[in-house]
Parts: structure tokens; sequence; C-alpha cells
């Protein structure tokens, strides 16, 4: 029926986007923010009580006009309570006339689609010969990004940090291990733990930082000439990764630059509202913005996830669905 809602869980999502499925959405979203296709996006936070929580409001206009609200956040105490301490739900709406299409698991959703946008901005904005991963963090949205990584660039060795060392080490060990979404890591590339975020950096050729940090902990001289930084965690007010001064000299590149300056790294410099921003990825994407202009050049990607993310990966999370004849239809109209 016209009105049935495809309901898509965990399970149903899991394995069913390919590093490929996720990266080709990544590139229509970024494109679509670049050349007029994408919806103005929309963001709001609400604090409950443990926890905090975004909203996420973005698609794509024109034909075959999809819209995404995604609600999703995290609840530290979770943990403790044997529940994900990331918790979301995601609609995806028929945009010119909003019928629901389908509510999907947003865990299987939005850090894939997170990994896919890095990793998309690593093959446009690293410097040519990268080859050491830095992994500052060892939850999902770590290894998802040393998966995707892997997969697209000539990665030899990885780092992995984390202030539970234990964490690390088990990162490490589960890269070993294939998962539902990309191969298990080569056995040449070398995976290594590091003492500390300083320690891990000075390594690296690529840094990613996916943490819940409210203080910054990577220092700007422990980051070399030449490096590209994917800062991931930063996508709530009083979130910090990087040091205010790391991000000042950085070419910084950004998902969306209102974002970035409200909830991003950019909330951290003297002036928010001025502070300067290179490009969008969308602008490196498709050629309206320079990328690296110096193999000398420290490149921060200053990623806060958007709804038009959100939209394509759920769009391309349907198709393969209904291709597949997975999910539950469920009616919600009669």
């Amino acid at each position: 029926m016209e009105s049935d809602l495809l309901v898509l869980s965990a399970t149903d999502l899991d394995g069913l986007l390919s590093v490929d499925d996720h990266m080709a959405a990544a590139r229509d979203a970024f494109a679509a923010s670049a050349d007029g296709r994408a919806l103005p996006p929309g963001l709001l936070h609400v604090d409950p009580p443990g926890g905090e929580l975004h909203v996420k409001l973005g698609g794509f206009g024109g034909e075959a006009s999809v819209v995404a609200l995604k609600a999703a956040g995290t609840w530290p105490a979770n943990a403790e309570r044997d529940l994900p301490v990331a918790m979301g739900t995601l609609l995806l709406l028929e945009g010119d006339t909003g019928r629901p299409l389908a509510l999907l698991h947003a865990g299987s959703v939005g850090p894939p689609r997170t990994a896919a946008a890095s990793t998309l901005a690593a093959t446009l904005l690293a410097r040519p010969g990268a080859h050491t991963l830095a992994l500052l963090g060892a939850g999902t949205q770590a290894e998802l990004h040393a998966r995707f990584l892997a997969a697209i660039l000539d990665v030899e060795r990885v780092v992995v940090w984390s202030r539970r060392g234990a964490r690390a080490e088990d990162l490490a060990r589960r890269l070993r291990q294939p998962s539902t979404v990309a191969a298990a890591l080569d056995e040449t590339i070398n995976v290594d733990v590091g003492d500390d975020p300083a320690e891990a950096a000075a390594l690296a050729d690529v840094i990613v930082t996916c943490t819940h940090a409210t203080q910054w902990f990577l220092p700007g001289d422990a980051v070399r000439p030449g490096t590209f930084i994917a800062a991931v965690g930063a996508d709530s007010p009083g979130k910090q990764e990087l040091e205010p001064a790391l991000v000042a000299r950085a070419t910084v590149v950004v998902d969306v630059a209102a974002q970035a300056r409200a909830v991003g790294e950019l909330q951290h410099q003297p002036d928010p509202s001025v502070a300067a921003v290179h490009a969008s990825l969308g602008e490196v994407l498709t050629g309206t913005r320079p990328g690296r202009t110096a193999d000398d050049e420290i490149i921060v990607f200053d990623s806060t996830g958007t709804g038009l993310q959100d939209a394509a990966a759920a769009r391309a999370a349907v198709q393969r669905a209904t291709e597949r004849g997975v999910g539950t239809s469920a009616p919600l109209f009669g």
C-alpha cells in the first residue's frame, strides 16, 4: 500500500550497504550540497536528563525529493544499563508529498555515513603518499573509519589511542576480523596501540578524532606538516577535540559552515561567527574551490554531520532493502 511505512531494524540494516554504497551516497550528498540540489539543513539540540540529543533535518529537492529527520544522541550512563550509549531514529519522507517512506535504526546508518564523509574528504585532501592512520578514540566510529579508510586509501599502518587503553587494545584485535560492512584489515597493515594522543598523532599522515570529549586533547605541536585531520567528535555545543591554535592555523574544510561554527571545532575559535573556512567539502568535490595546495598544509575537515548525508544514506538503504525484500511494512493511515 502507498501509505505503508517500511521499518528497517538494526538487524535489517546489518550488512545491507557496502563501503562502496556508502561512498556513493556521500558523494551524491556533498555534490548536491554544492550544486543546489540540497534543501537547507536544520539542526536542533535538546539535553534530556543524562544525555544529549540532536535533531537533524535535510534532504534533496527537485525530482525524487526526499527529506530525512534524525533524532539521535548519547547517554553515557547507558553503558551501565546494558544499553547502547548512542541511540537514534531516522524518518525518511517523500519530499513532494510528506508521505513517510521509512523508519530506520539511526545507529546503523549514521556512523557509516560519517566514516564515508571522512573517507571522501581524505581522498580529496590528504597528502599524496599518506600511509599512516591515527585513530584517536576506539569506539564504533574509530572502527568504521579504519575499515573505510583502509578500503579506499593505501593504508600501511594504523595507530589506535583511547583514554581507556583496554578499548584501544580491543579495537586493534577487532580490526583483524571482518565486519558486515567491510573486510578485515589486511595482514600487511600494522595495527599498534599508542600511549597518548600526541604520540599517535606524531606518527600519522591522516588523523581521525572520534570521541565525546569536551576538552581538547590533540595539541597542535604534535601534528606534522601536511597532515589531514578528520575531526568528527565535536557535533554538539561544548564538544571539543582539537587545540584551538591548531584549528586557527590549519586550512579548514567543513560539511556545513554554519554547523561547524555552532557545534563543530570552529565553535571554540575566539569569534566563531567569522572563523575562517577555506571551503565546504562539496565545493572541493565539485571543483568550485581548491583542495590541498601545498604538501606541508595541515587540513582539518570539521565534520558535524548533516541531514542531507542521512537522507542520502537512508535512500540508498531503502533502495537496497526493497531490492532484497528486507524490512517490515507497517500501515500508518488505516
